[in-house]
């Protein structure tokens, strides 16, 4: 069998000319597909607006994420080093004098750190720590160890709080306010302003140095933003209106019961919001009893006060009013205590319930109550609120 060749059909042309040949059109969905298989087009443009400004939306989200914890990580370290280069050009310099401390100068800042803080603190964040899961945090070395970090830390906080505060009101007092806080040591002339302030400059190196020493970003980020809110509230808050002065002194203490919740806890998200939950009526009774009780430290130094023109509660609305406000607070301190109690199931009418209740918020109300208008027994009262609030944390502790 032989095989012809096909024969031309002369209505066809010999030769398909590429011009009229179009390439398939690309839809959306092999646009979309390519870009799954490595293909360099961008299917950005084929979609709609609203989805193109999704994406968008998402990359400067994650962006913006990206950077806060890039600063988180590298901000305490470069202001560490920015600490630690001033300090050895500090100490380098032939212009200025050395730095020497002799025992009135020790004594006067040992006196000015306030260390009858320090237990007060310390419990704070012990009691955050237990807030969530009791003592199983014992079982952890490594939670064990960053709960111990965190101490020293918020010890170092509560002192340098202490002694920036007595700085900025010694700096801010002329006249008669300068004479009555002279029973402060940098009014009595026991130490310099400068002496404090090269002190305060290696407490804060030390301080940022203990922050870059915690290992996840969540607590030094915590950690970070306490110290900043201490700083702004002493220099540029304190001296405006009593919401920002007790507000943040209020905020700054129930942060240090937060504290130790978050550290105790996995650095995920949802671990430090769940230990957060479970340590929020802790830091509400801080809160509200921390903040009548600097209502009542106002009542102490309203003579002060209304010299330096200071604008706390007693200057601003008078201290009977100041007084009803400290009491107001105490009773939500009350009500808290009550609240929990009774949310986990426990009746109120036996003998250690009635007993823990008035010797926490109970105490509260009576020292507000004997406080009066009297500056000697505000200050008296005020001095003993941190323990009465410990009573009401051990009590929501072990409720």
């Amino acid at each position: 069998m032989v095989v012809q060749p096909l024969e031309e059909n002369p209505c066809l042309p010999s030769r398909i000319p590429t011009a009229t040949v179009k390439p398939p059109e690309r839809t959306r969905l092999t646009a979309l597909s390519s870009c799954d298989y490595g293909s360099t087009e961008q299917p950005t443009a084929l979609l709609p607006k609203p989805l193109q400004q999704y994406r968008r939306g998402r990359f400067l989200t994650k962006s913006l994420l990206r950077t806060a914890c890039a600063a988180v990580v590298f901000l305490p370290w470069a202001v560490l080093t920015l600490f630690m280069l001033d300090v050895v050009g500090t100490r380098l310099s032939q212009q200025r004098r050395s730095w020497t401390a002799s025992p009135q100068q020790l004594r006067a800042l040992w006196f000015m750190s306030r260390p009858q803080n320090i237990p007060i603190s310390v419990f704070r964040v012990v009691s955050g720590a237990c807030s969530g899961q009791g003592l199983t945090w014992l079982a952890s070395s490594a939670a064990s160890l960053r709960l111990c970090l965190c101490i020293c830390l918020a010890a170092l906080l509560s002192s340098c709080s202490c002694m920036v505060n007595d700085y900025f009101e010694f700096s801010l007092a002329t006249g008669d306010a300068s004479a009555t806080c002279a029973q402060q040591p940098l009014a009595a002339g026991e130490i310099t302003p400068e002496f404090v302030r090269r002190a305060l400059k290696r407490m804060y190196l030390l301080l940022l140095f203990g922050i870059c020493l915690l290992e996840t970003r969540v607590l030094r980020l915590y950690v970070l933003l306490s110290a900043a809110l201490m700083y702004v509230y002493t220099k540029s808050l304190k001296p405006h209106s009593f919401l920002w002065k007790n507000g943040c002194v209020a905020a700054l203490m129930a942060l240090a019961v937060g504290l130790g919740a978050v550290a105790v806890e996995m650095p995920q998200p949802e671990a430090v919001a769940t230990a957060l939950a479970a340590a929020l009526p802790s830091m509400a009774v801080v809160f509200f009893g921390s903040f009548g009780r600097e209502v009542l430290a106002d009542l102490a130094d309203v003579d002060k006060d209304t010299a330096a023109s200071a604008q706390t509660l007693p200057v601003v609305a008078g201290p009977v009013v100041a007084l009803r406000a400290a009491r107001a607070c105490m009773m939500a301190v009350l009500a808290l205590q009550v609240l929990v109690f009774v949310m986990n199931g426990k009746g109120l009418l036996n003998t250690s319930a009635l007993l823990q209740i008035a010797l926490g918020s109970g105490g509260l109300l009576v020292m507000s109550a004997l406080a009066g208008l009297s500056p000697a027994r505000a200050r008296r009262a005020a001095n003993l609120v941190p323990f009465h609030i410990a009573v009401v944390l051990w009590h929501i502790l072990v409720t």
